[in-house]
């Protein structure tokens, strides 16, 4: 693990659930990145790399930060770490940035992506207004620079006041996503390593 993290500071988690008929089991999975030998070849730069498993039946922030402190049980390991990546998950994120409060957290795009598309569809009927909305959505996630950013979002901001599903949608981006833009938007990414 150490090795891995010297060439690439960065780990990988994310836990799922409803991985048994008893709903209240969860598995979590910390993950390394190492570079891919043959990425020339299948297009994929990088691979993750499992290191640790965590079975548990909560989502409780000190059952994960137990176990990362089983994991990182020095200050040199817990030195290597500059960034993290995982889903939106609080308990995760609260856990990490006790056991290691200098690495940087940042949500997985998928994720985002994933969150932001299931509440388009919900609360937005029309296809041509989701199709511009999510254009626009993607273009908050890509922008090159904290200016850029702010720009895209003043189109959103020029449209929140709507009293429907757009509007809606604006508002449930501007609480559940943009206050938190520093861990998704590229923007902020510059010193990520991979």
């Amino acid at each position: 693990m150490k090795s891995c993290l010297r060439q690439n500071p960065i780990i990988l988690m994310d836990t799922t659930h409803n991985i048994t008929k008893h709903r209240s089991i969860f598995l979590t999975t910390l993950m390394v990145v190492r570079p891919n030998a043959e990425w020339a070849r299948t297009g994929v730069r990088y691979n993750g790399i499992p290191v640790a498993w965590m079975i548990h039946e909560n989502q409780d922030s000190t059952i994960y930060e137990k176990n990362l402190r089983s994991i990182f049980p020095d200050d040199e390991t817990k030195e290597l770490v500059k960034f993290a990546m995982m889903d939106e998950a609080k308990a995760e994120m609260n856990a990490l940035q006790h056991v290691i409060p200098s690495a940087k957290v940042f949500w997985c795009e998928w994720h985002v992506k994933k969150a932001l598309r299931k509440r388009l569809l919900h609360l937005v009927k029309d296809k041509e207004t989701k199709k511009e909305l999510w254009g626009h959505v993607l273009g908050l996630i890509s922008a090159e620079s904290e200016t850029d950013l702010h720009s895209r979002w003043e189109w959103f901001q020029e449209r929140l006041e709507e009293n429907s599903g757009q509007g809606q949608y604006i508002r449930y981006v501007e609480e559940n996503a943009w206050r938190d833009r520093q861990r998704w938007s590229h923007c902020f990414q510059a010193d990520l390593t991979i």
